[in-house]
């Protein structure tokens, strides 16, 4: 603040209020009705910046608090209010670091398993990307089987195809043309 009045100091209890008026002419410093808009406004920007501050705190479940709810739903925590603050983050943390990371392997067995077929993993197929390769006839309710699981457990920045592939063992016949060519032999001495 740049300035201040006995009014100002009497009315104005709100650090934003108190910042705002420094931006004012001083003209307003002795404007009863305005100071009290301004501080009316003042604390309404007060907890809107506390608000903001605190929702930081919200992004992780080990400062979370009123967020508690939505974080144990989102890895199926049942939700009880009467547990302390601290055993529902644990609960939350020790559910969020029991999932494995899943690699290419890994992958390539769960979507054999959903889908019945030799599957194979093939990884950077562009930028973010990978694909899926099932070797073998899949009806497209197992096709969504797989998709399902494959977006459970990859990482969410990752996009990937699936492909579904039929082969089948052909036999393979080629031919190789002979030239027959007749040959004479010469000795040469020299003397």
């Amino acid at each position: 603040m740049y300035y201040t009045t006995e009014l100002i100091e009497k009315i104005l209890k709100s650090p934003k209020a108190r910042e705002i008026i420094g931006w004012l002419p001083p003209v307003y410093g002795e404007a009863y009705v305005f100071l009290w808009l301004l501080e009316a406004i003042g604390r309404e920007l007060d907890d809107m910046a506390e608000w903001s501050e605190g929702l930081k705190d919200q992004a992780l479940p080990q400062t979370a608090t009123w967020s508690l709810p939505y974080w144990e739903e989102r890895y199926g925590i049942p939700s009880n209010p009467e547990l302390p603050v601290e055993r529902r983050r644990a609960s939350i943390l020790f559910k969020m670091n029991s999932r494995a990371p899943v690699n290419p392997h890994k992958l390539e067995e769960i979507v054999s398993k959903v889908t019945g077929v030799p599957t194979g993993v093939e990884e950077n197929t562009g930028k973010n990307r990978f694909a899926v390769r099932c070797l073998g006839y899949i009806d497209s309710l197992a096709v969504e089987r797989a998709k399902e699981q494959i977006n459970l457990i990859k990482p969410s920045h990752l996009v990937y195809d699936i492909n579904v592939a039929i082969r089948h063992k052909t036999g393979h016949v080629s031919y190789m043309p002979v030239v027959l060519q007749v040959r004479k032999t010469y000795e040469v001495e020299v003397v």
